[in-house]
């Protein structure tokens, strides 16, 4: 799903640099999905265990679930640094922020 995300990302908006950072439990899980990530704006790193490596370069965290994750202790220390997090309506998401405050048809909070 995320490398689908990247993949059109990356050739509809040229102009946004997006970095795409590995599991810990999945090495190389980009490379087989697939998913064609050579546009020259997308960026990979290799999981690690420093998260101030990608989260120094973060504006926004892009953390799409498929399942129900526990809690994502990645977009935590992301929302400790001021990084916006978009992420599903699931798991870990569910309890760290309220939908109905910031759906993405929500025009209140869009506007700030």
């Amino acid at each position: 799903m995320f490398a689908k995300i990247a993949e059109v990302l990356g050739k509809r908006r040229p102009d946004i640099p997006l970095l795409v950072v590995e599991g810990r439990a999945s090495v190389d899980w980009l490379a087989r999905t697939g998913a064609n990530l050579s546009q020259a704006n997308l960026h990979r790193m290799r999981n690690t265990p420093d998260p101030r490596e990608y989260l120094r370069v973060t504006h926004t965290m892009l953390m799409p679930s498929v399942w129900q994750e526990s809690f994502g202790r990645v977009a935590a220390e992301a929302m400790m640094n001021g990084i916006p997090v978009i992420g599903s309506d699931r798991g870990w998401r569910c309890d760290v922020s309220d939908s109905r405050h910031n759906s993405p048809g929500d025009a209140a909070t869009a506007d700030g």
